[in-house]
């Protein structure tokens, strides 16, 4: 009985392994927003200035999960995949007070983000994926 228990627990293994395959993946991104906009009440009731926003973003992610082969004229596999990762977000505001004074005031926001996506693999080589996450505030050492 434990030779066949065995037997069986090598069987499914492998014939499981042959669908399903374990995936890491990565992804660098880096960006730079600019914004433009006319601020009204709020924390500058006194005064009513012209803001420009602009800045850098960086981030690192890093992908971990399954990799399912499937039966498909279309599609070679399907990926699940928990996402994790870092972001940074370097923002400067330009704060015109009149038409000649203005001041500069920056922030850098630090988050840690976690998530969750699915790829469809394309038998061309193609690849597209959509996926749902949240930043999550990192303040700690920085």
């Amino acid at each position: 009985m434990k030779k066949l228990l065995i037997i069986t627990l090598i069987f499914t293994s492998s014939l499981y392994s042959q669908i399903t395959k374990f995936e890491f993946d990565s992804s660098i991104g880096i960006g730079f927003p600019i914004e433009f906009m006319k601020q009204k009440g709020g924390l500058f009731e006194k005064e009513d200035p012209n803001v420009l926003n602009f800045g850098n973003t960086f981030n690192i992610i890093l992908f971990i999960g399954a990799n399912t082969s499937i039966s498909n004229d279309t599609l070679k596999s399907i990926s699940s995949m928990f996402e994790t990762g870092y972001n940074a977000y370097f923002r400067n505001m330009k704060k015109y007070n009149n038409a000649t004074d203005y001041e500069f005031i920056s922030y850098i926001y630090h988050n840690i983000i976690l998530g969750y996506s699915l790829r469809l693999n394309f038998k061309d080589g193609l690849s597209s994926y959509i996926g749902a996450g949240i930043y999550v505030p990192y303040i700690f050492g920085f």
